[in-house]
């Protein structure tokens, strides 16, 4: 029960690393003739999964709170 517990709070918290942007203001560099790579679109694939995941955690947090069959022990 730990487990999910923990990945019920670390989750958003890799989800946050994830999807924010940095706090420095990018460098201006002269551009390339190469064709830039679009990272967007995999942070976004990351980033949903990453939710799918926490979701379905929380999900099944939950149906056991309510069976009554989730309990924290130490």
């Amino acid at each position: 029960m730990v487990v999910q517990i923990a990945g019920a709070v670390l989750l958003p918290i890799i989800m946050l690393i994830v999807a924010a942007s940095p706090f420095d203001e990018p460098i201006n560099v002269e551009p390339i003739n190469e064709k830039p790579v679009d990272s967007s679109q995999n942070v976004l694939v990351t980033f949903f999964i990453i939710w799918m995941i926490w979701v379905l955690l929380l999900t099944r947090i939950l149906y056991q709170i309510k069976k009554g069959t989730f309990k924290v022990k130490k």
